[in-house]
């Protein structure tokens, strides 16, 4: 992988994010396996209401989830820099795949932790298409720091004599 190549994979990413958005059903998509999956397994813990002991359980497990996804992939990234001395294109396309289904629903129940009365609300798949363009932003940053972490790391294992 090139020096900066992480960032603009990272970038390409947060664009192809922002033009999904108008299509309603990408954003939809990215959304629902983890609320649907973790809406179901809260429901049956604390029943249906009130749906803010639910949220904050979804929005607790996503933050727990995203934090513990990138937490491998960097220790994963350090062991390829460390043996490679380069950062491994597709093992950061599969991190960022994956973040999809993390970093978007974690972004649209921050919006709903505002107010947790909006889950009965029809209207609330609008929140959907709000949230989704600020949340593709964070592909762009987890580029950069890979890249920063990246670089910074392959001058400590090339140290310039």
């Amino acid at each position: 992988m090139k020096k900066y190549s992480a960032t603009l994979i990272g970038l390409l990413f947060t664009v192809i994010c922002f033009l999904a958005t108008r299509t309603f059903i990408i954003p939809i998509v990215t959304i629902m396996p983890a609320a649907t999956l973790l809406e179901s397994l809260f429901e049956n813990i604390f029943g249906t209401n009130p749906f803010d002991a639910i949220g904050q359980s979804i929005l607790i497990t996503l933050t727990i989830l995203f934090l513990l996804t990138t937490w491998l992939y960097y220790i994963l990234l350090l062991r390829q820099l460390k043996k490679n001395k380069t950062v491994n294109t597709w093992l950061f396309i599969a991190y960022l795949v994956v973040q999809l289904f993390i970093i978007h629903p974690l972004g649209f129940y921050l919006y709903m932790s505002t107010n947790w009365s909006m889950a009965n609300d029809g209207q609330l798949m609008f929140g959907v298409i709000e949230t989704f363009p600020i949340s593709s932003l964070a592909f762009v940053v987890l580029g950069l720091l890979t890249t920063i972490i990246a670089n910074h790391k392959l001058k400590q294992y090339n140290p310039v004599t």
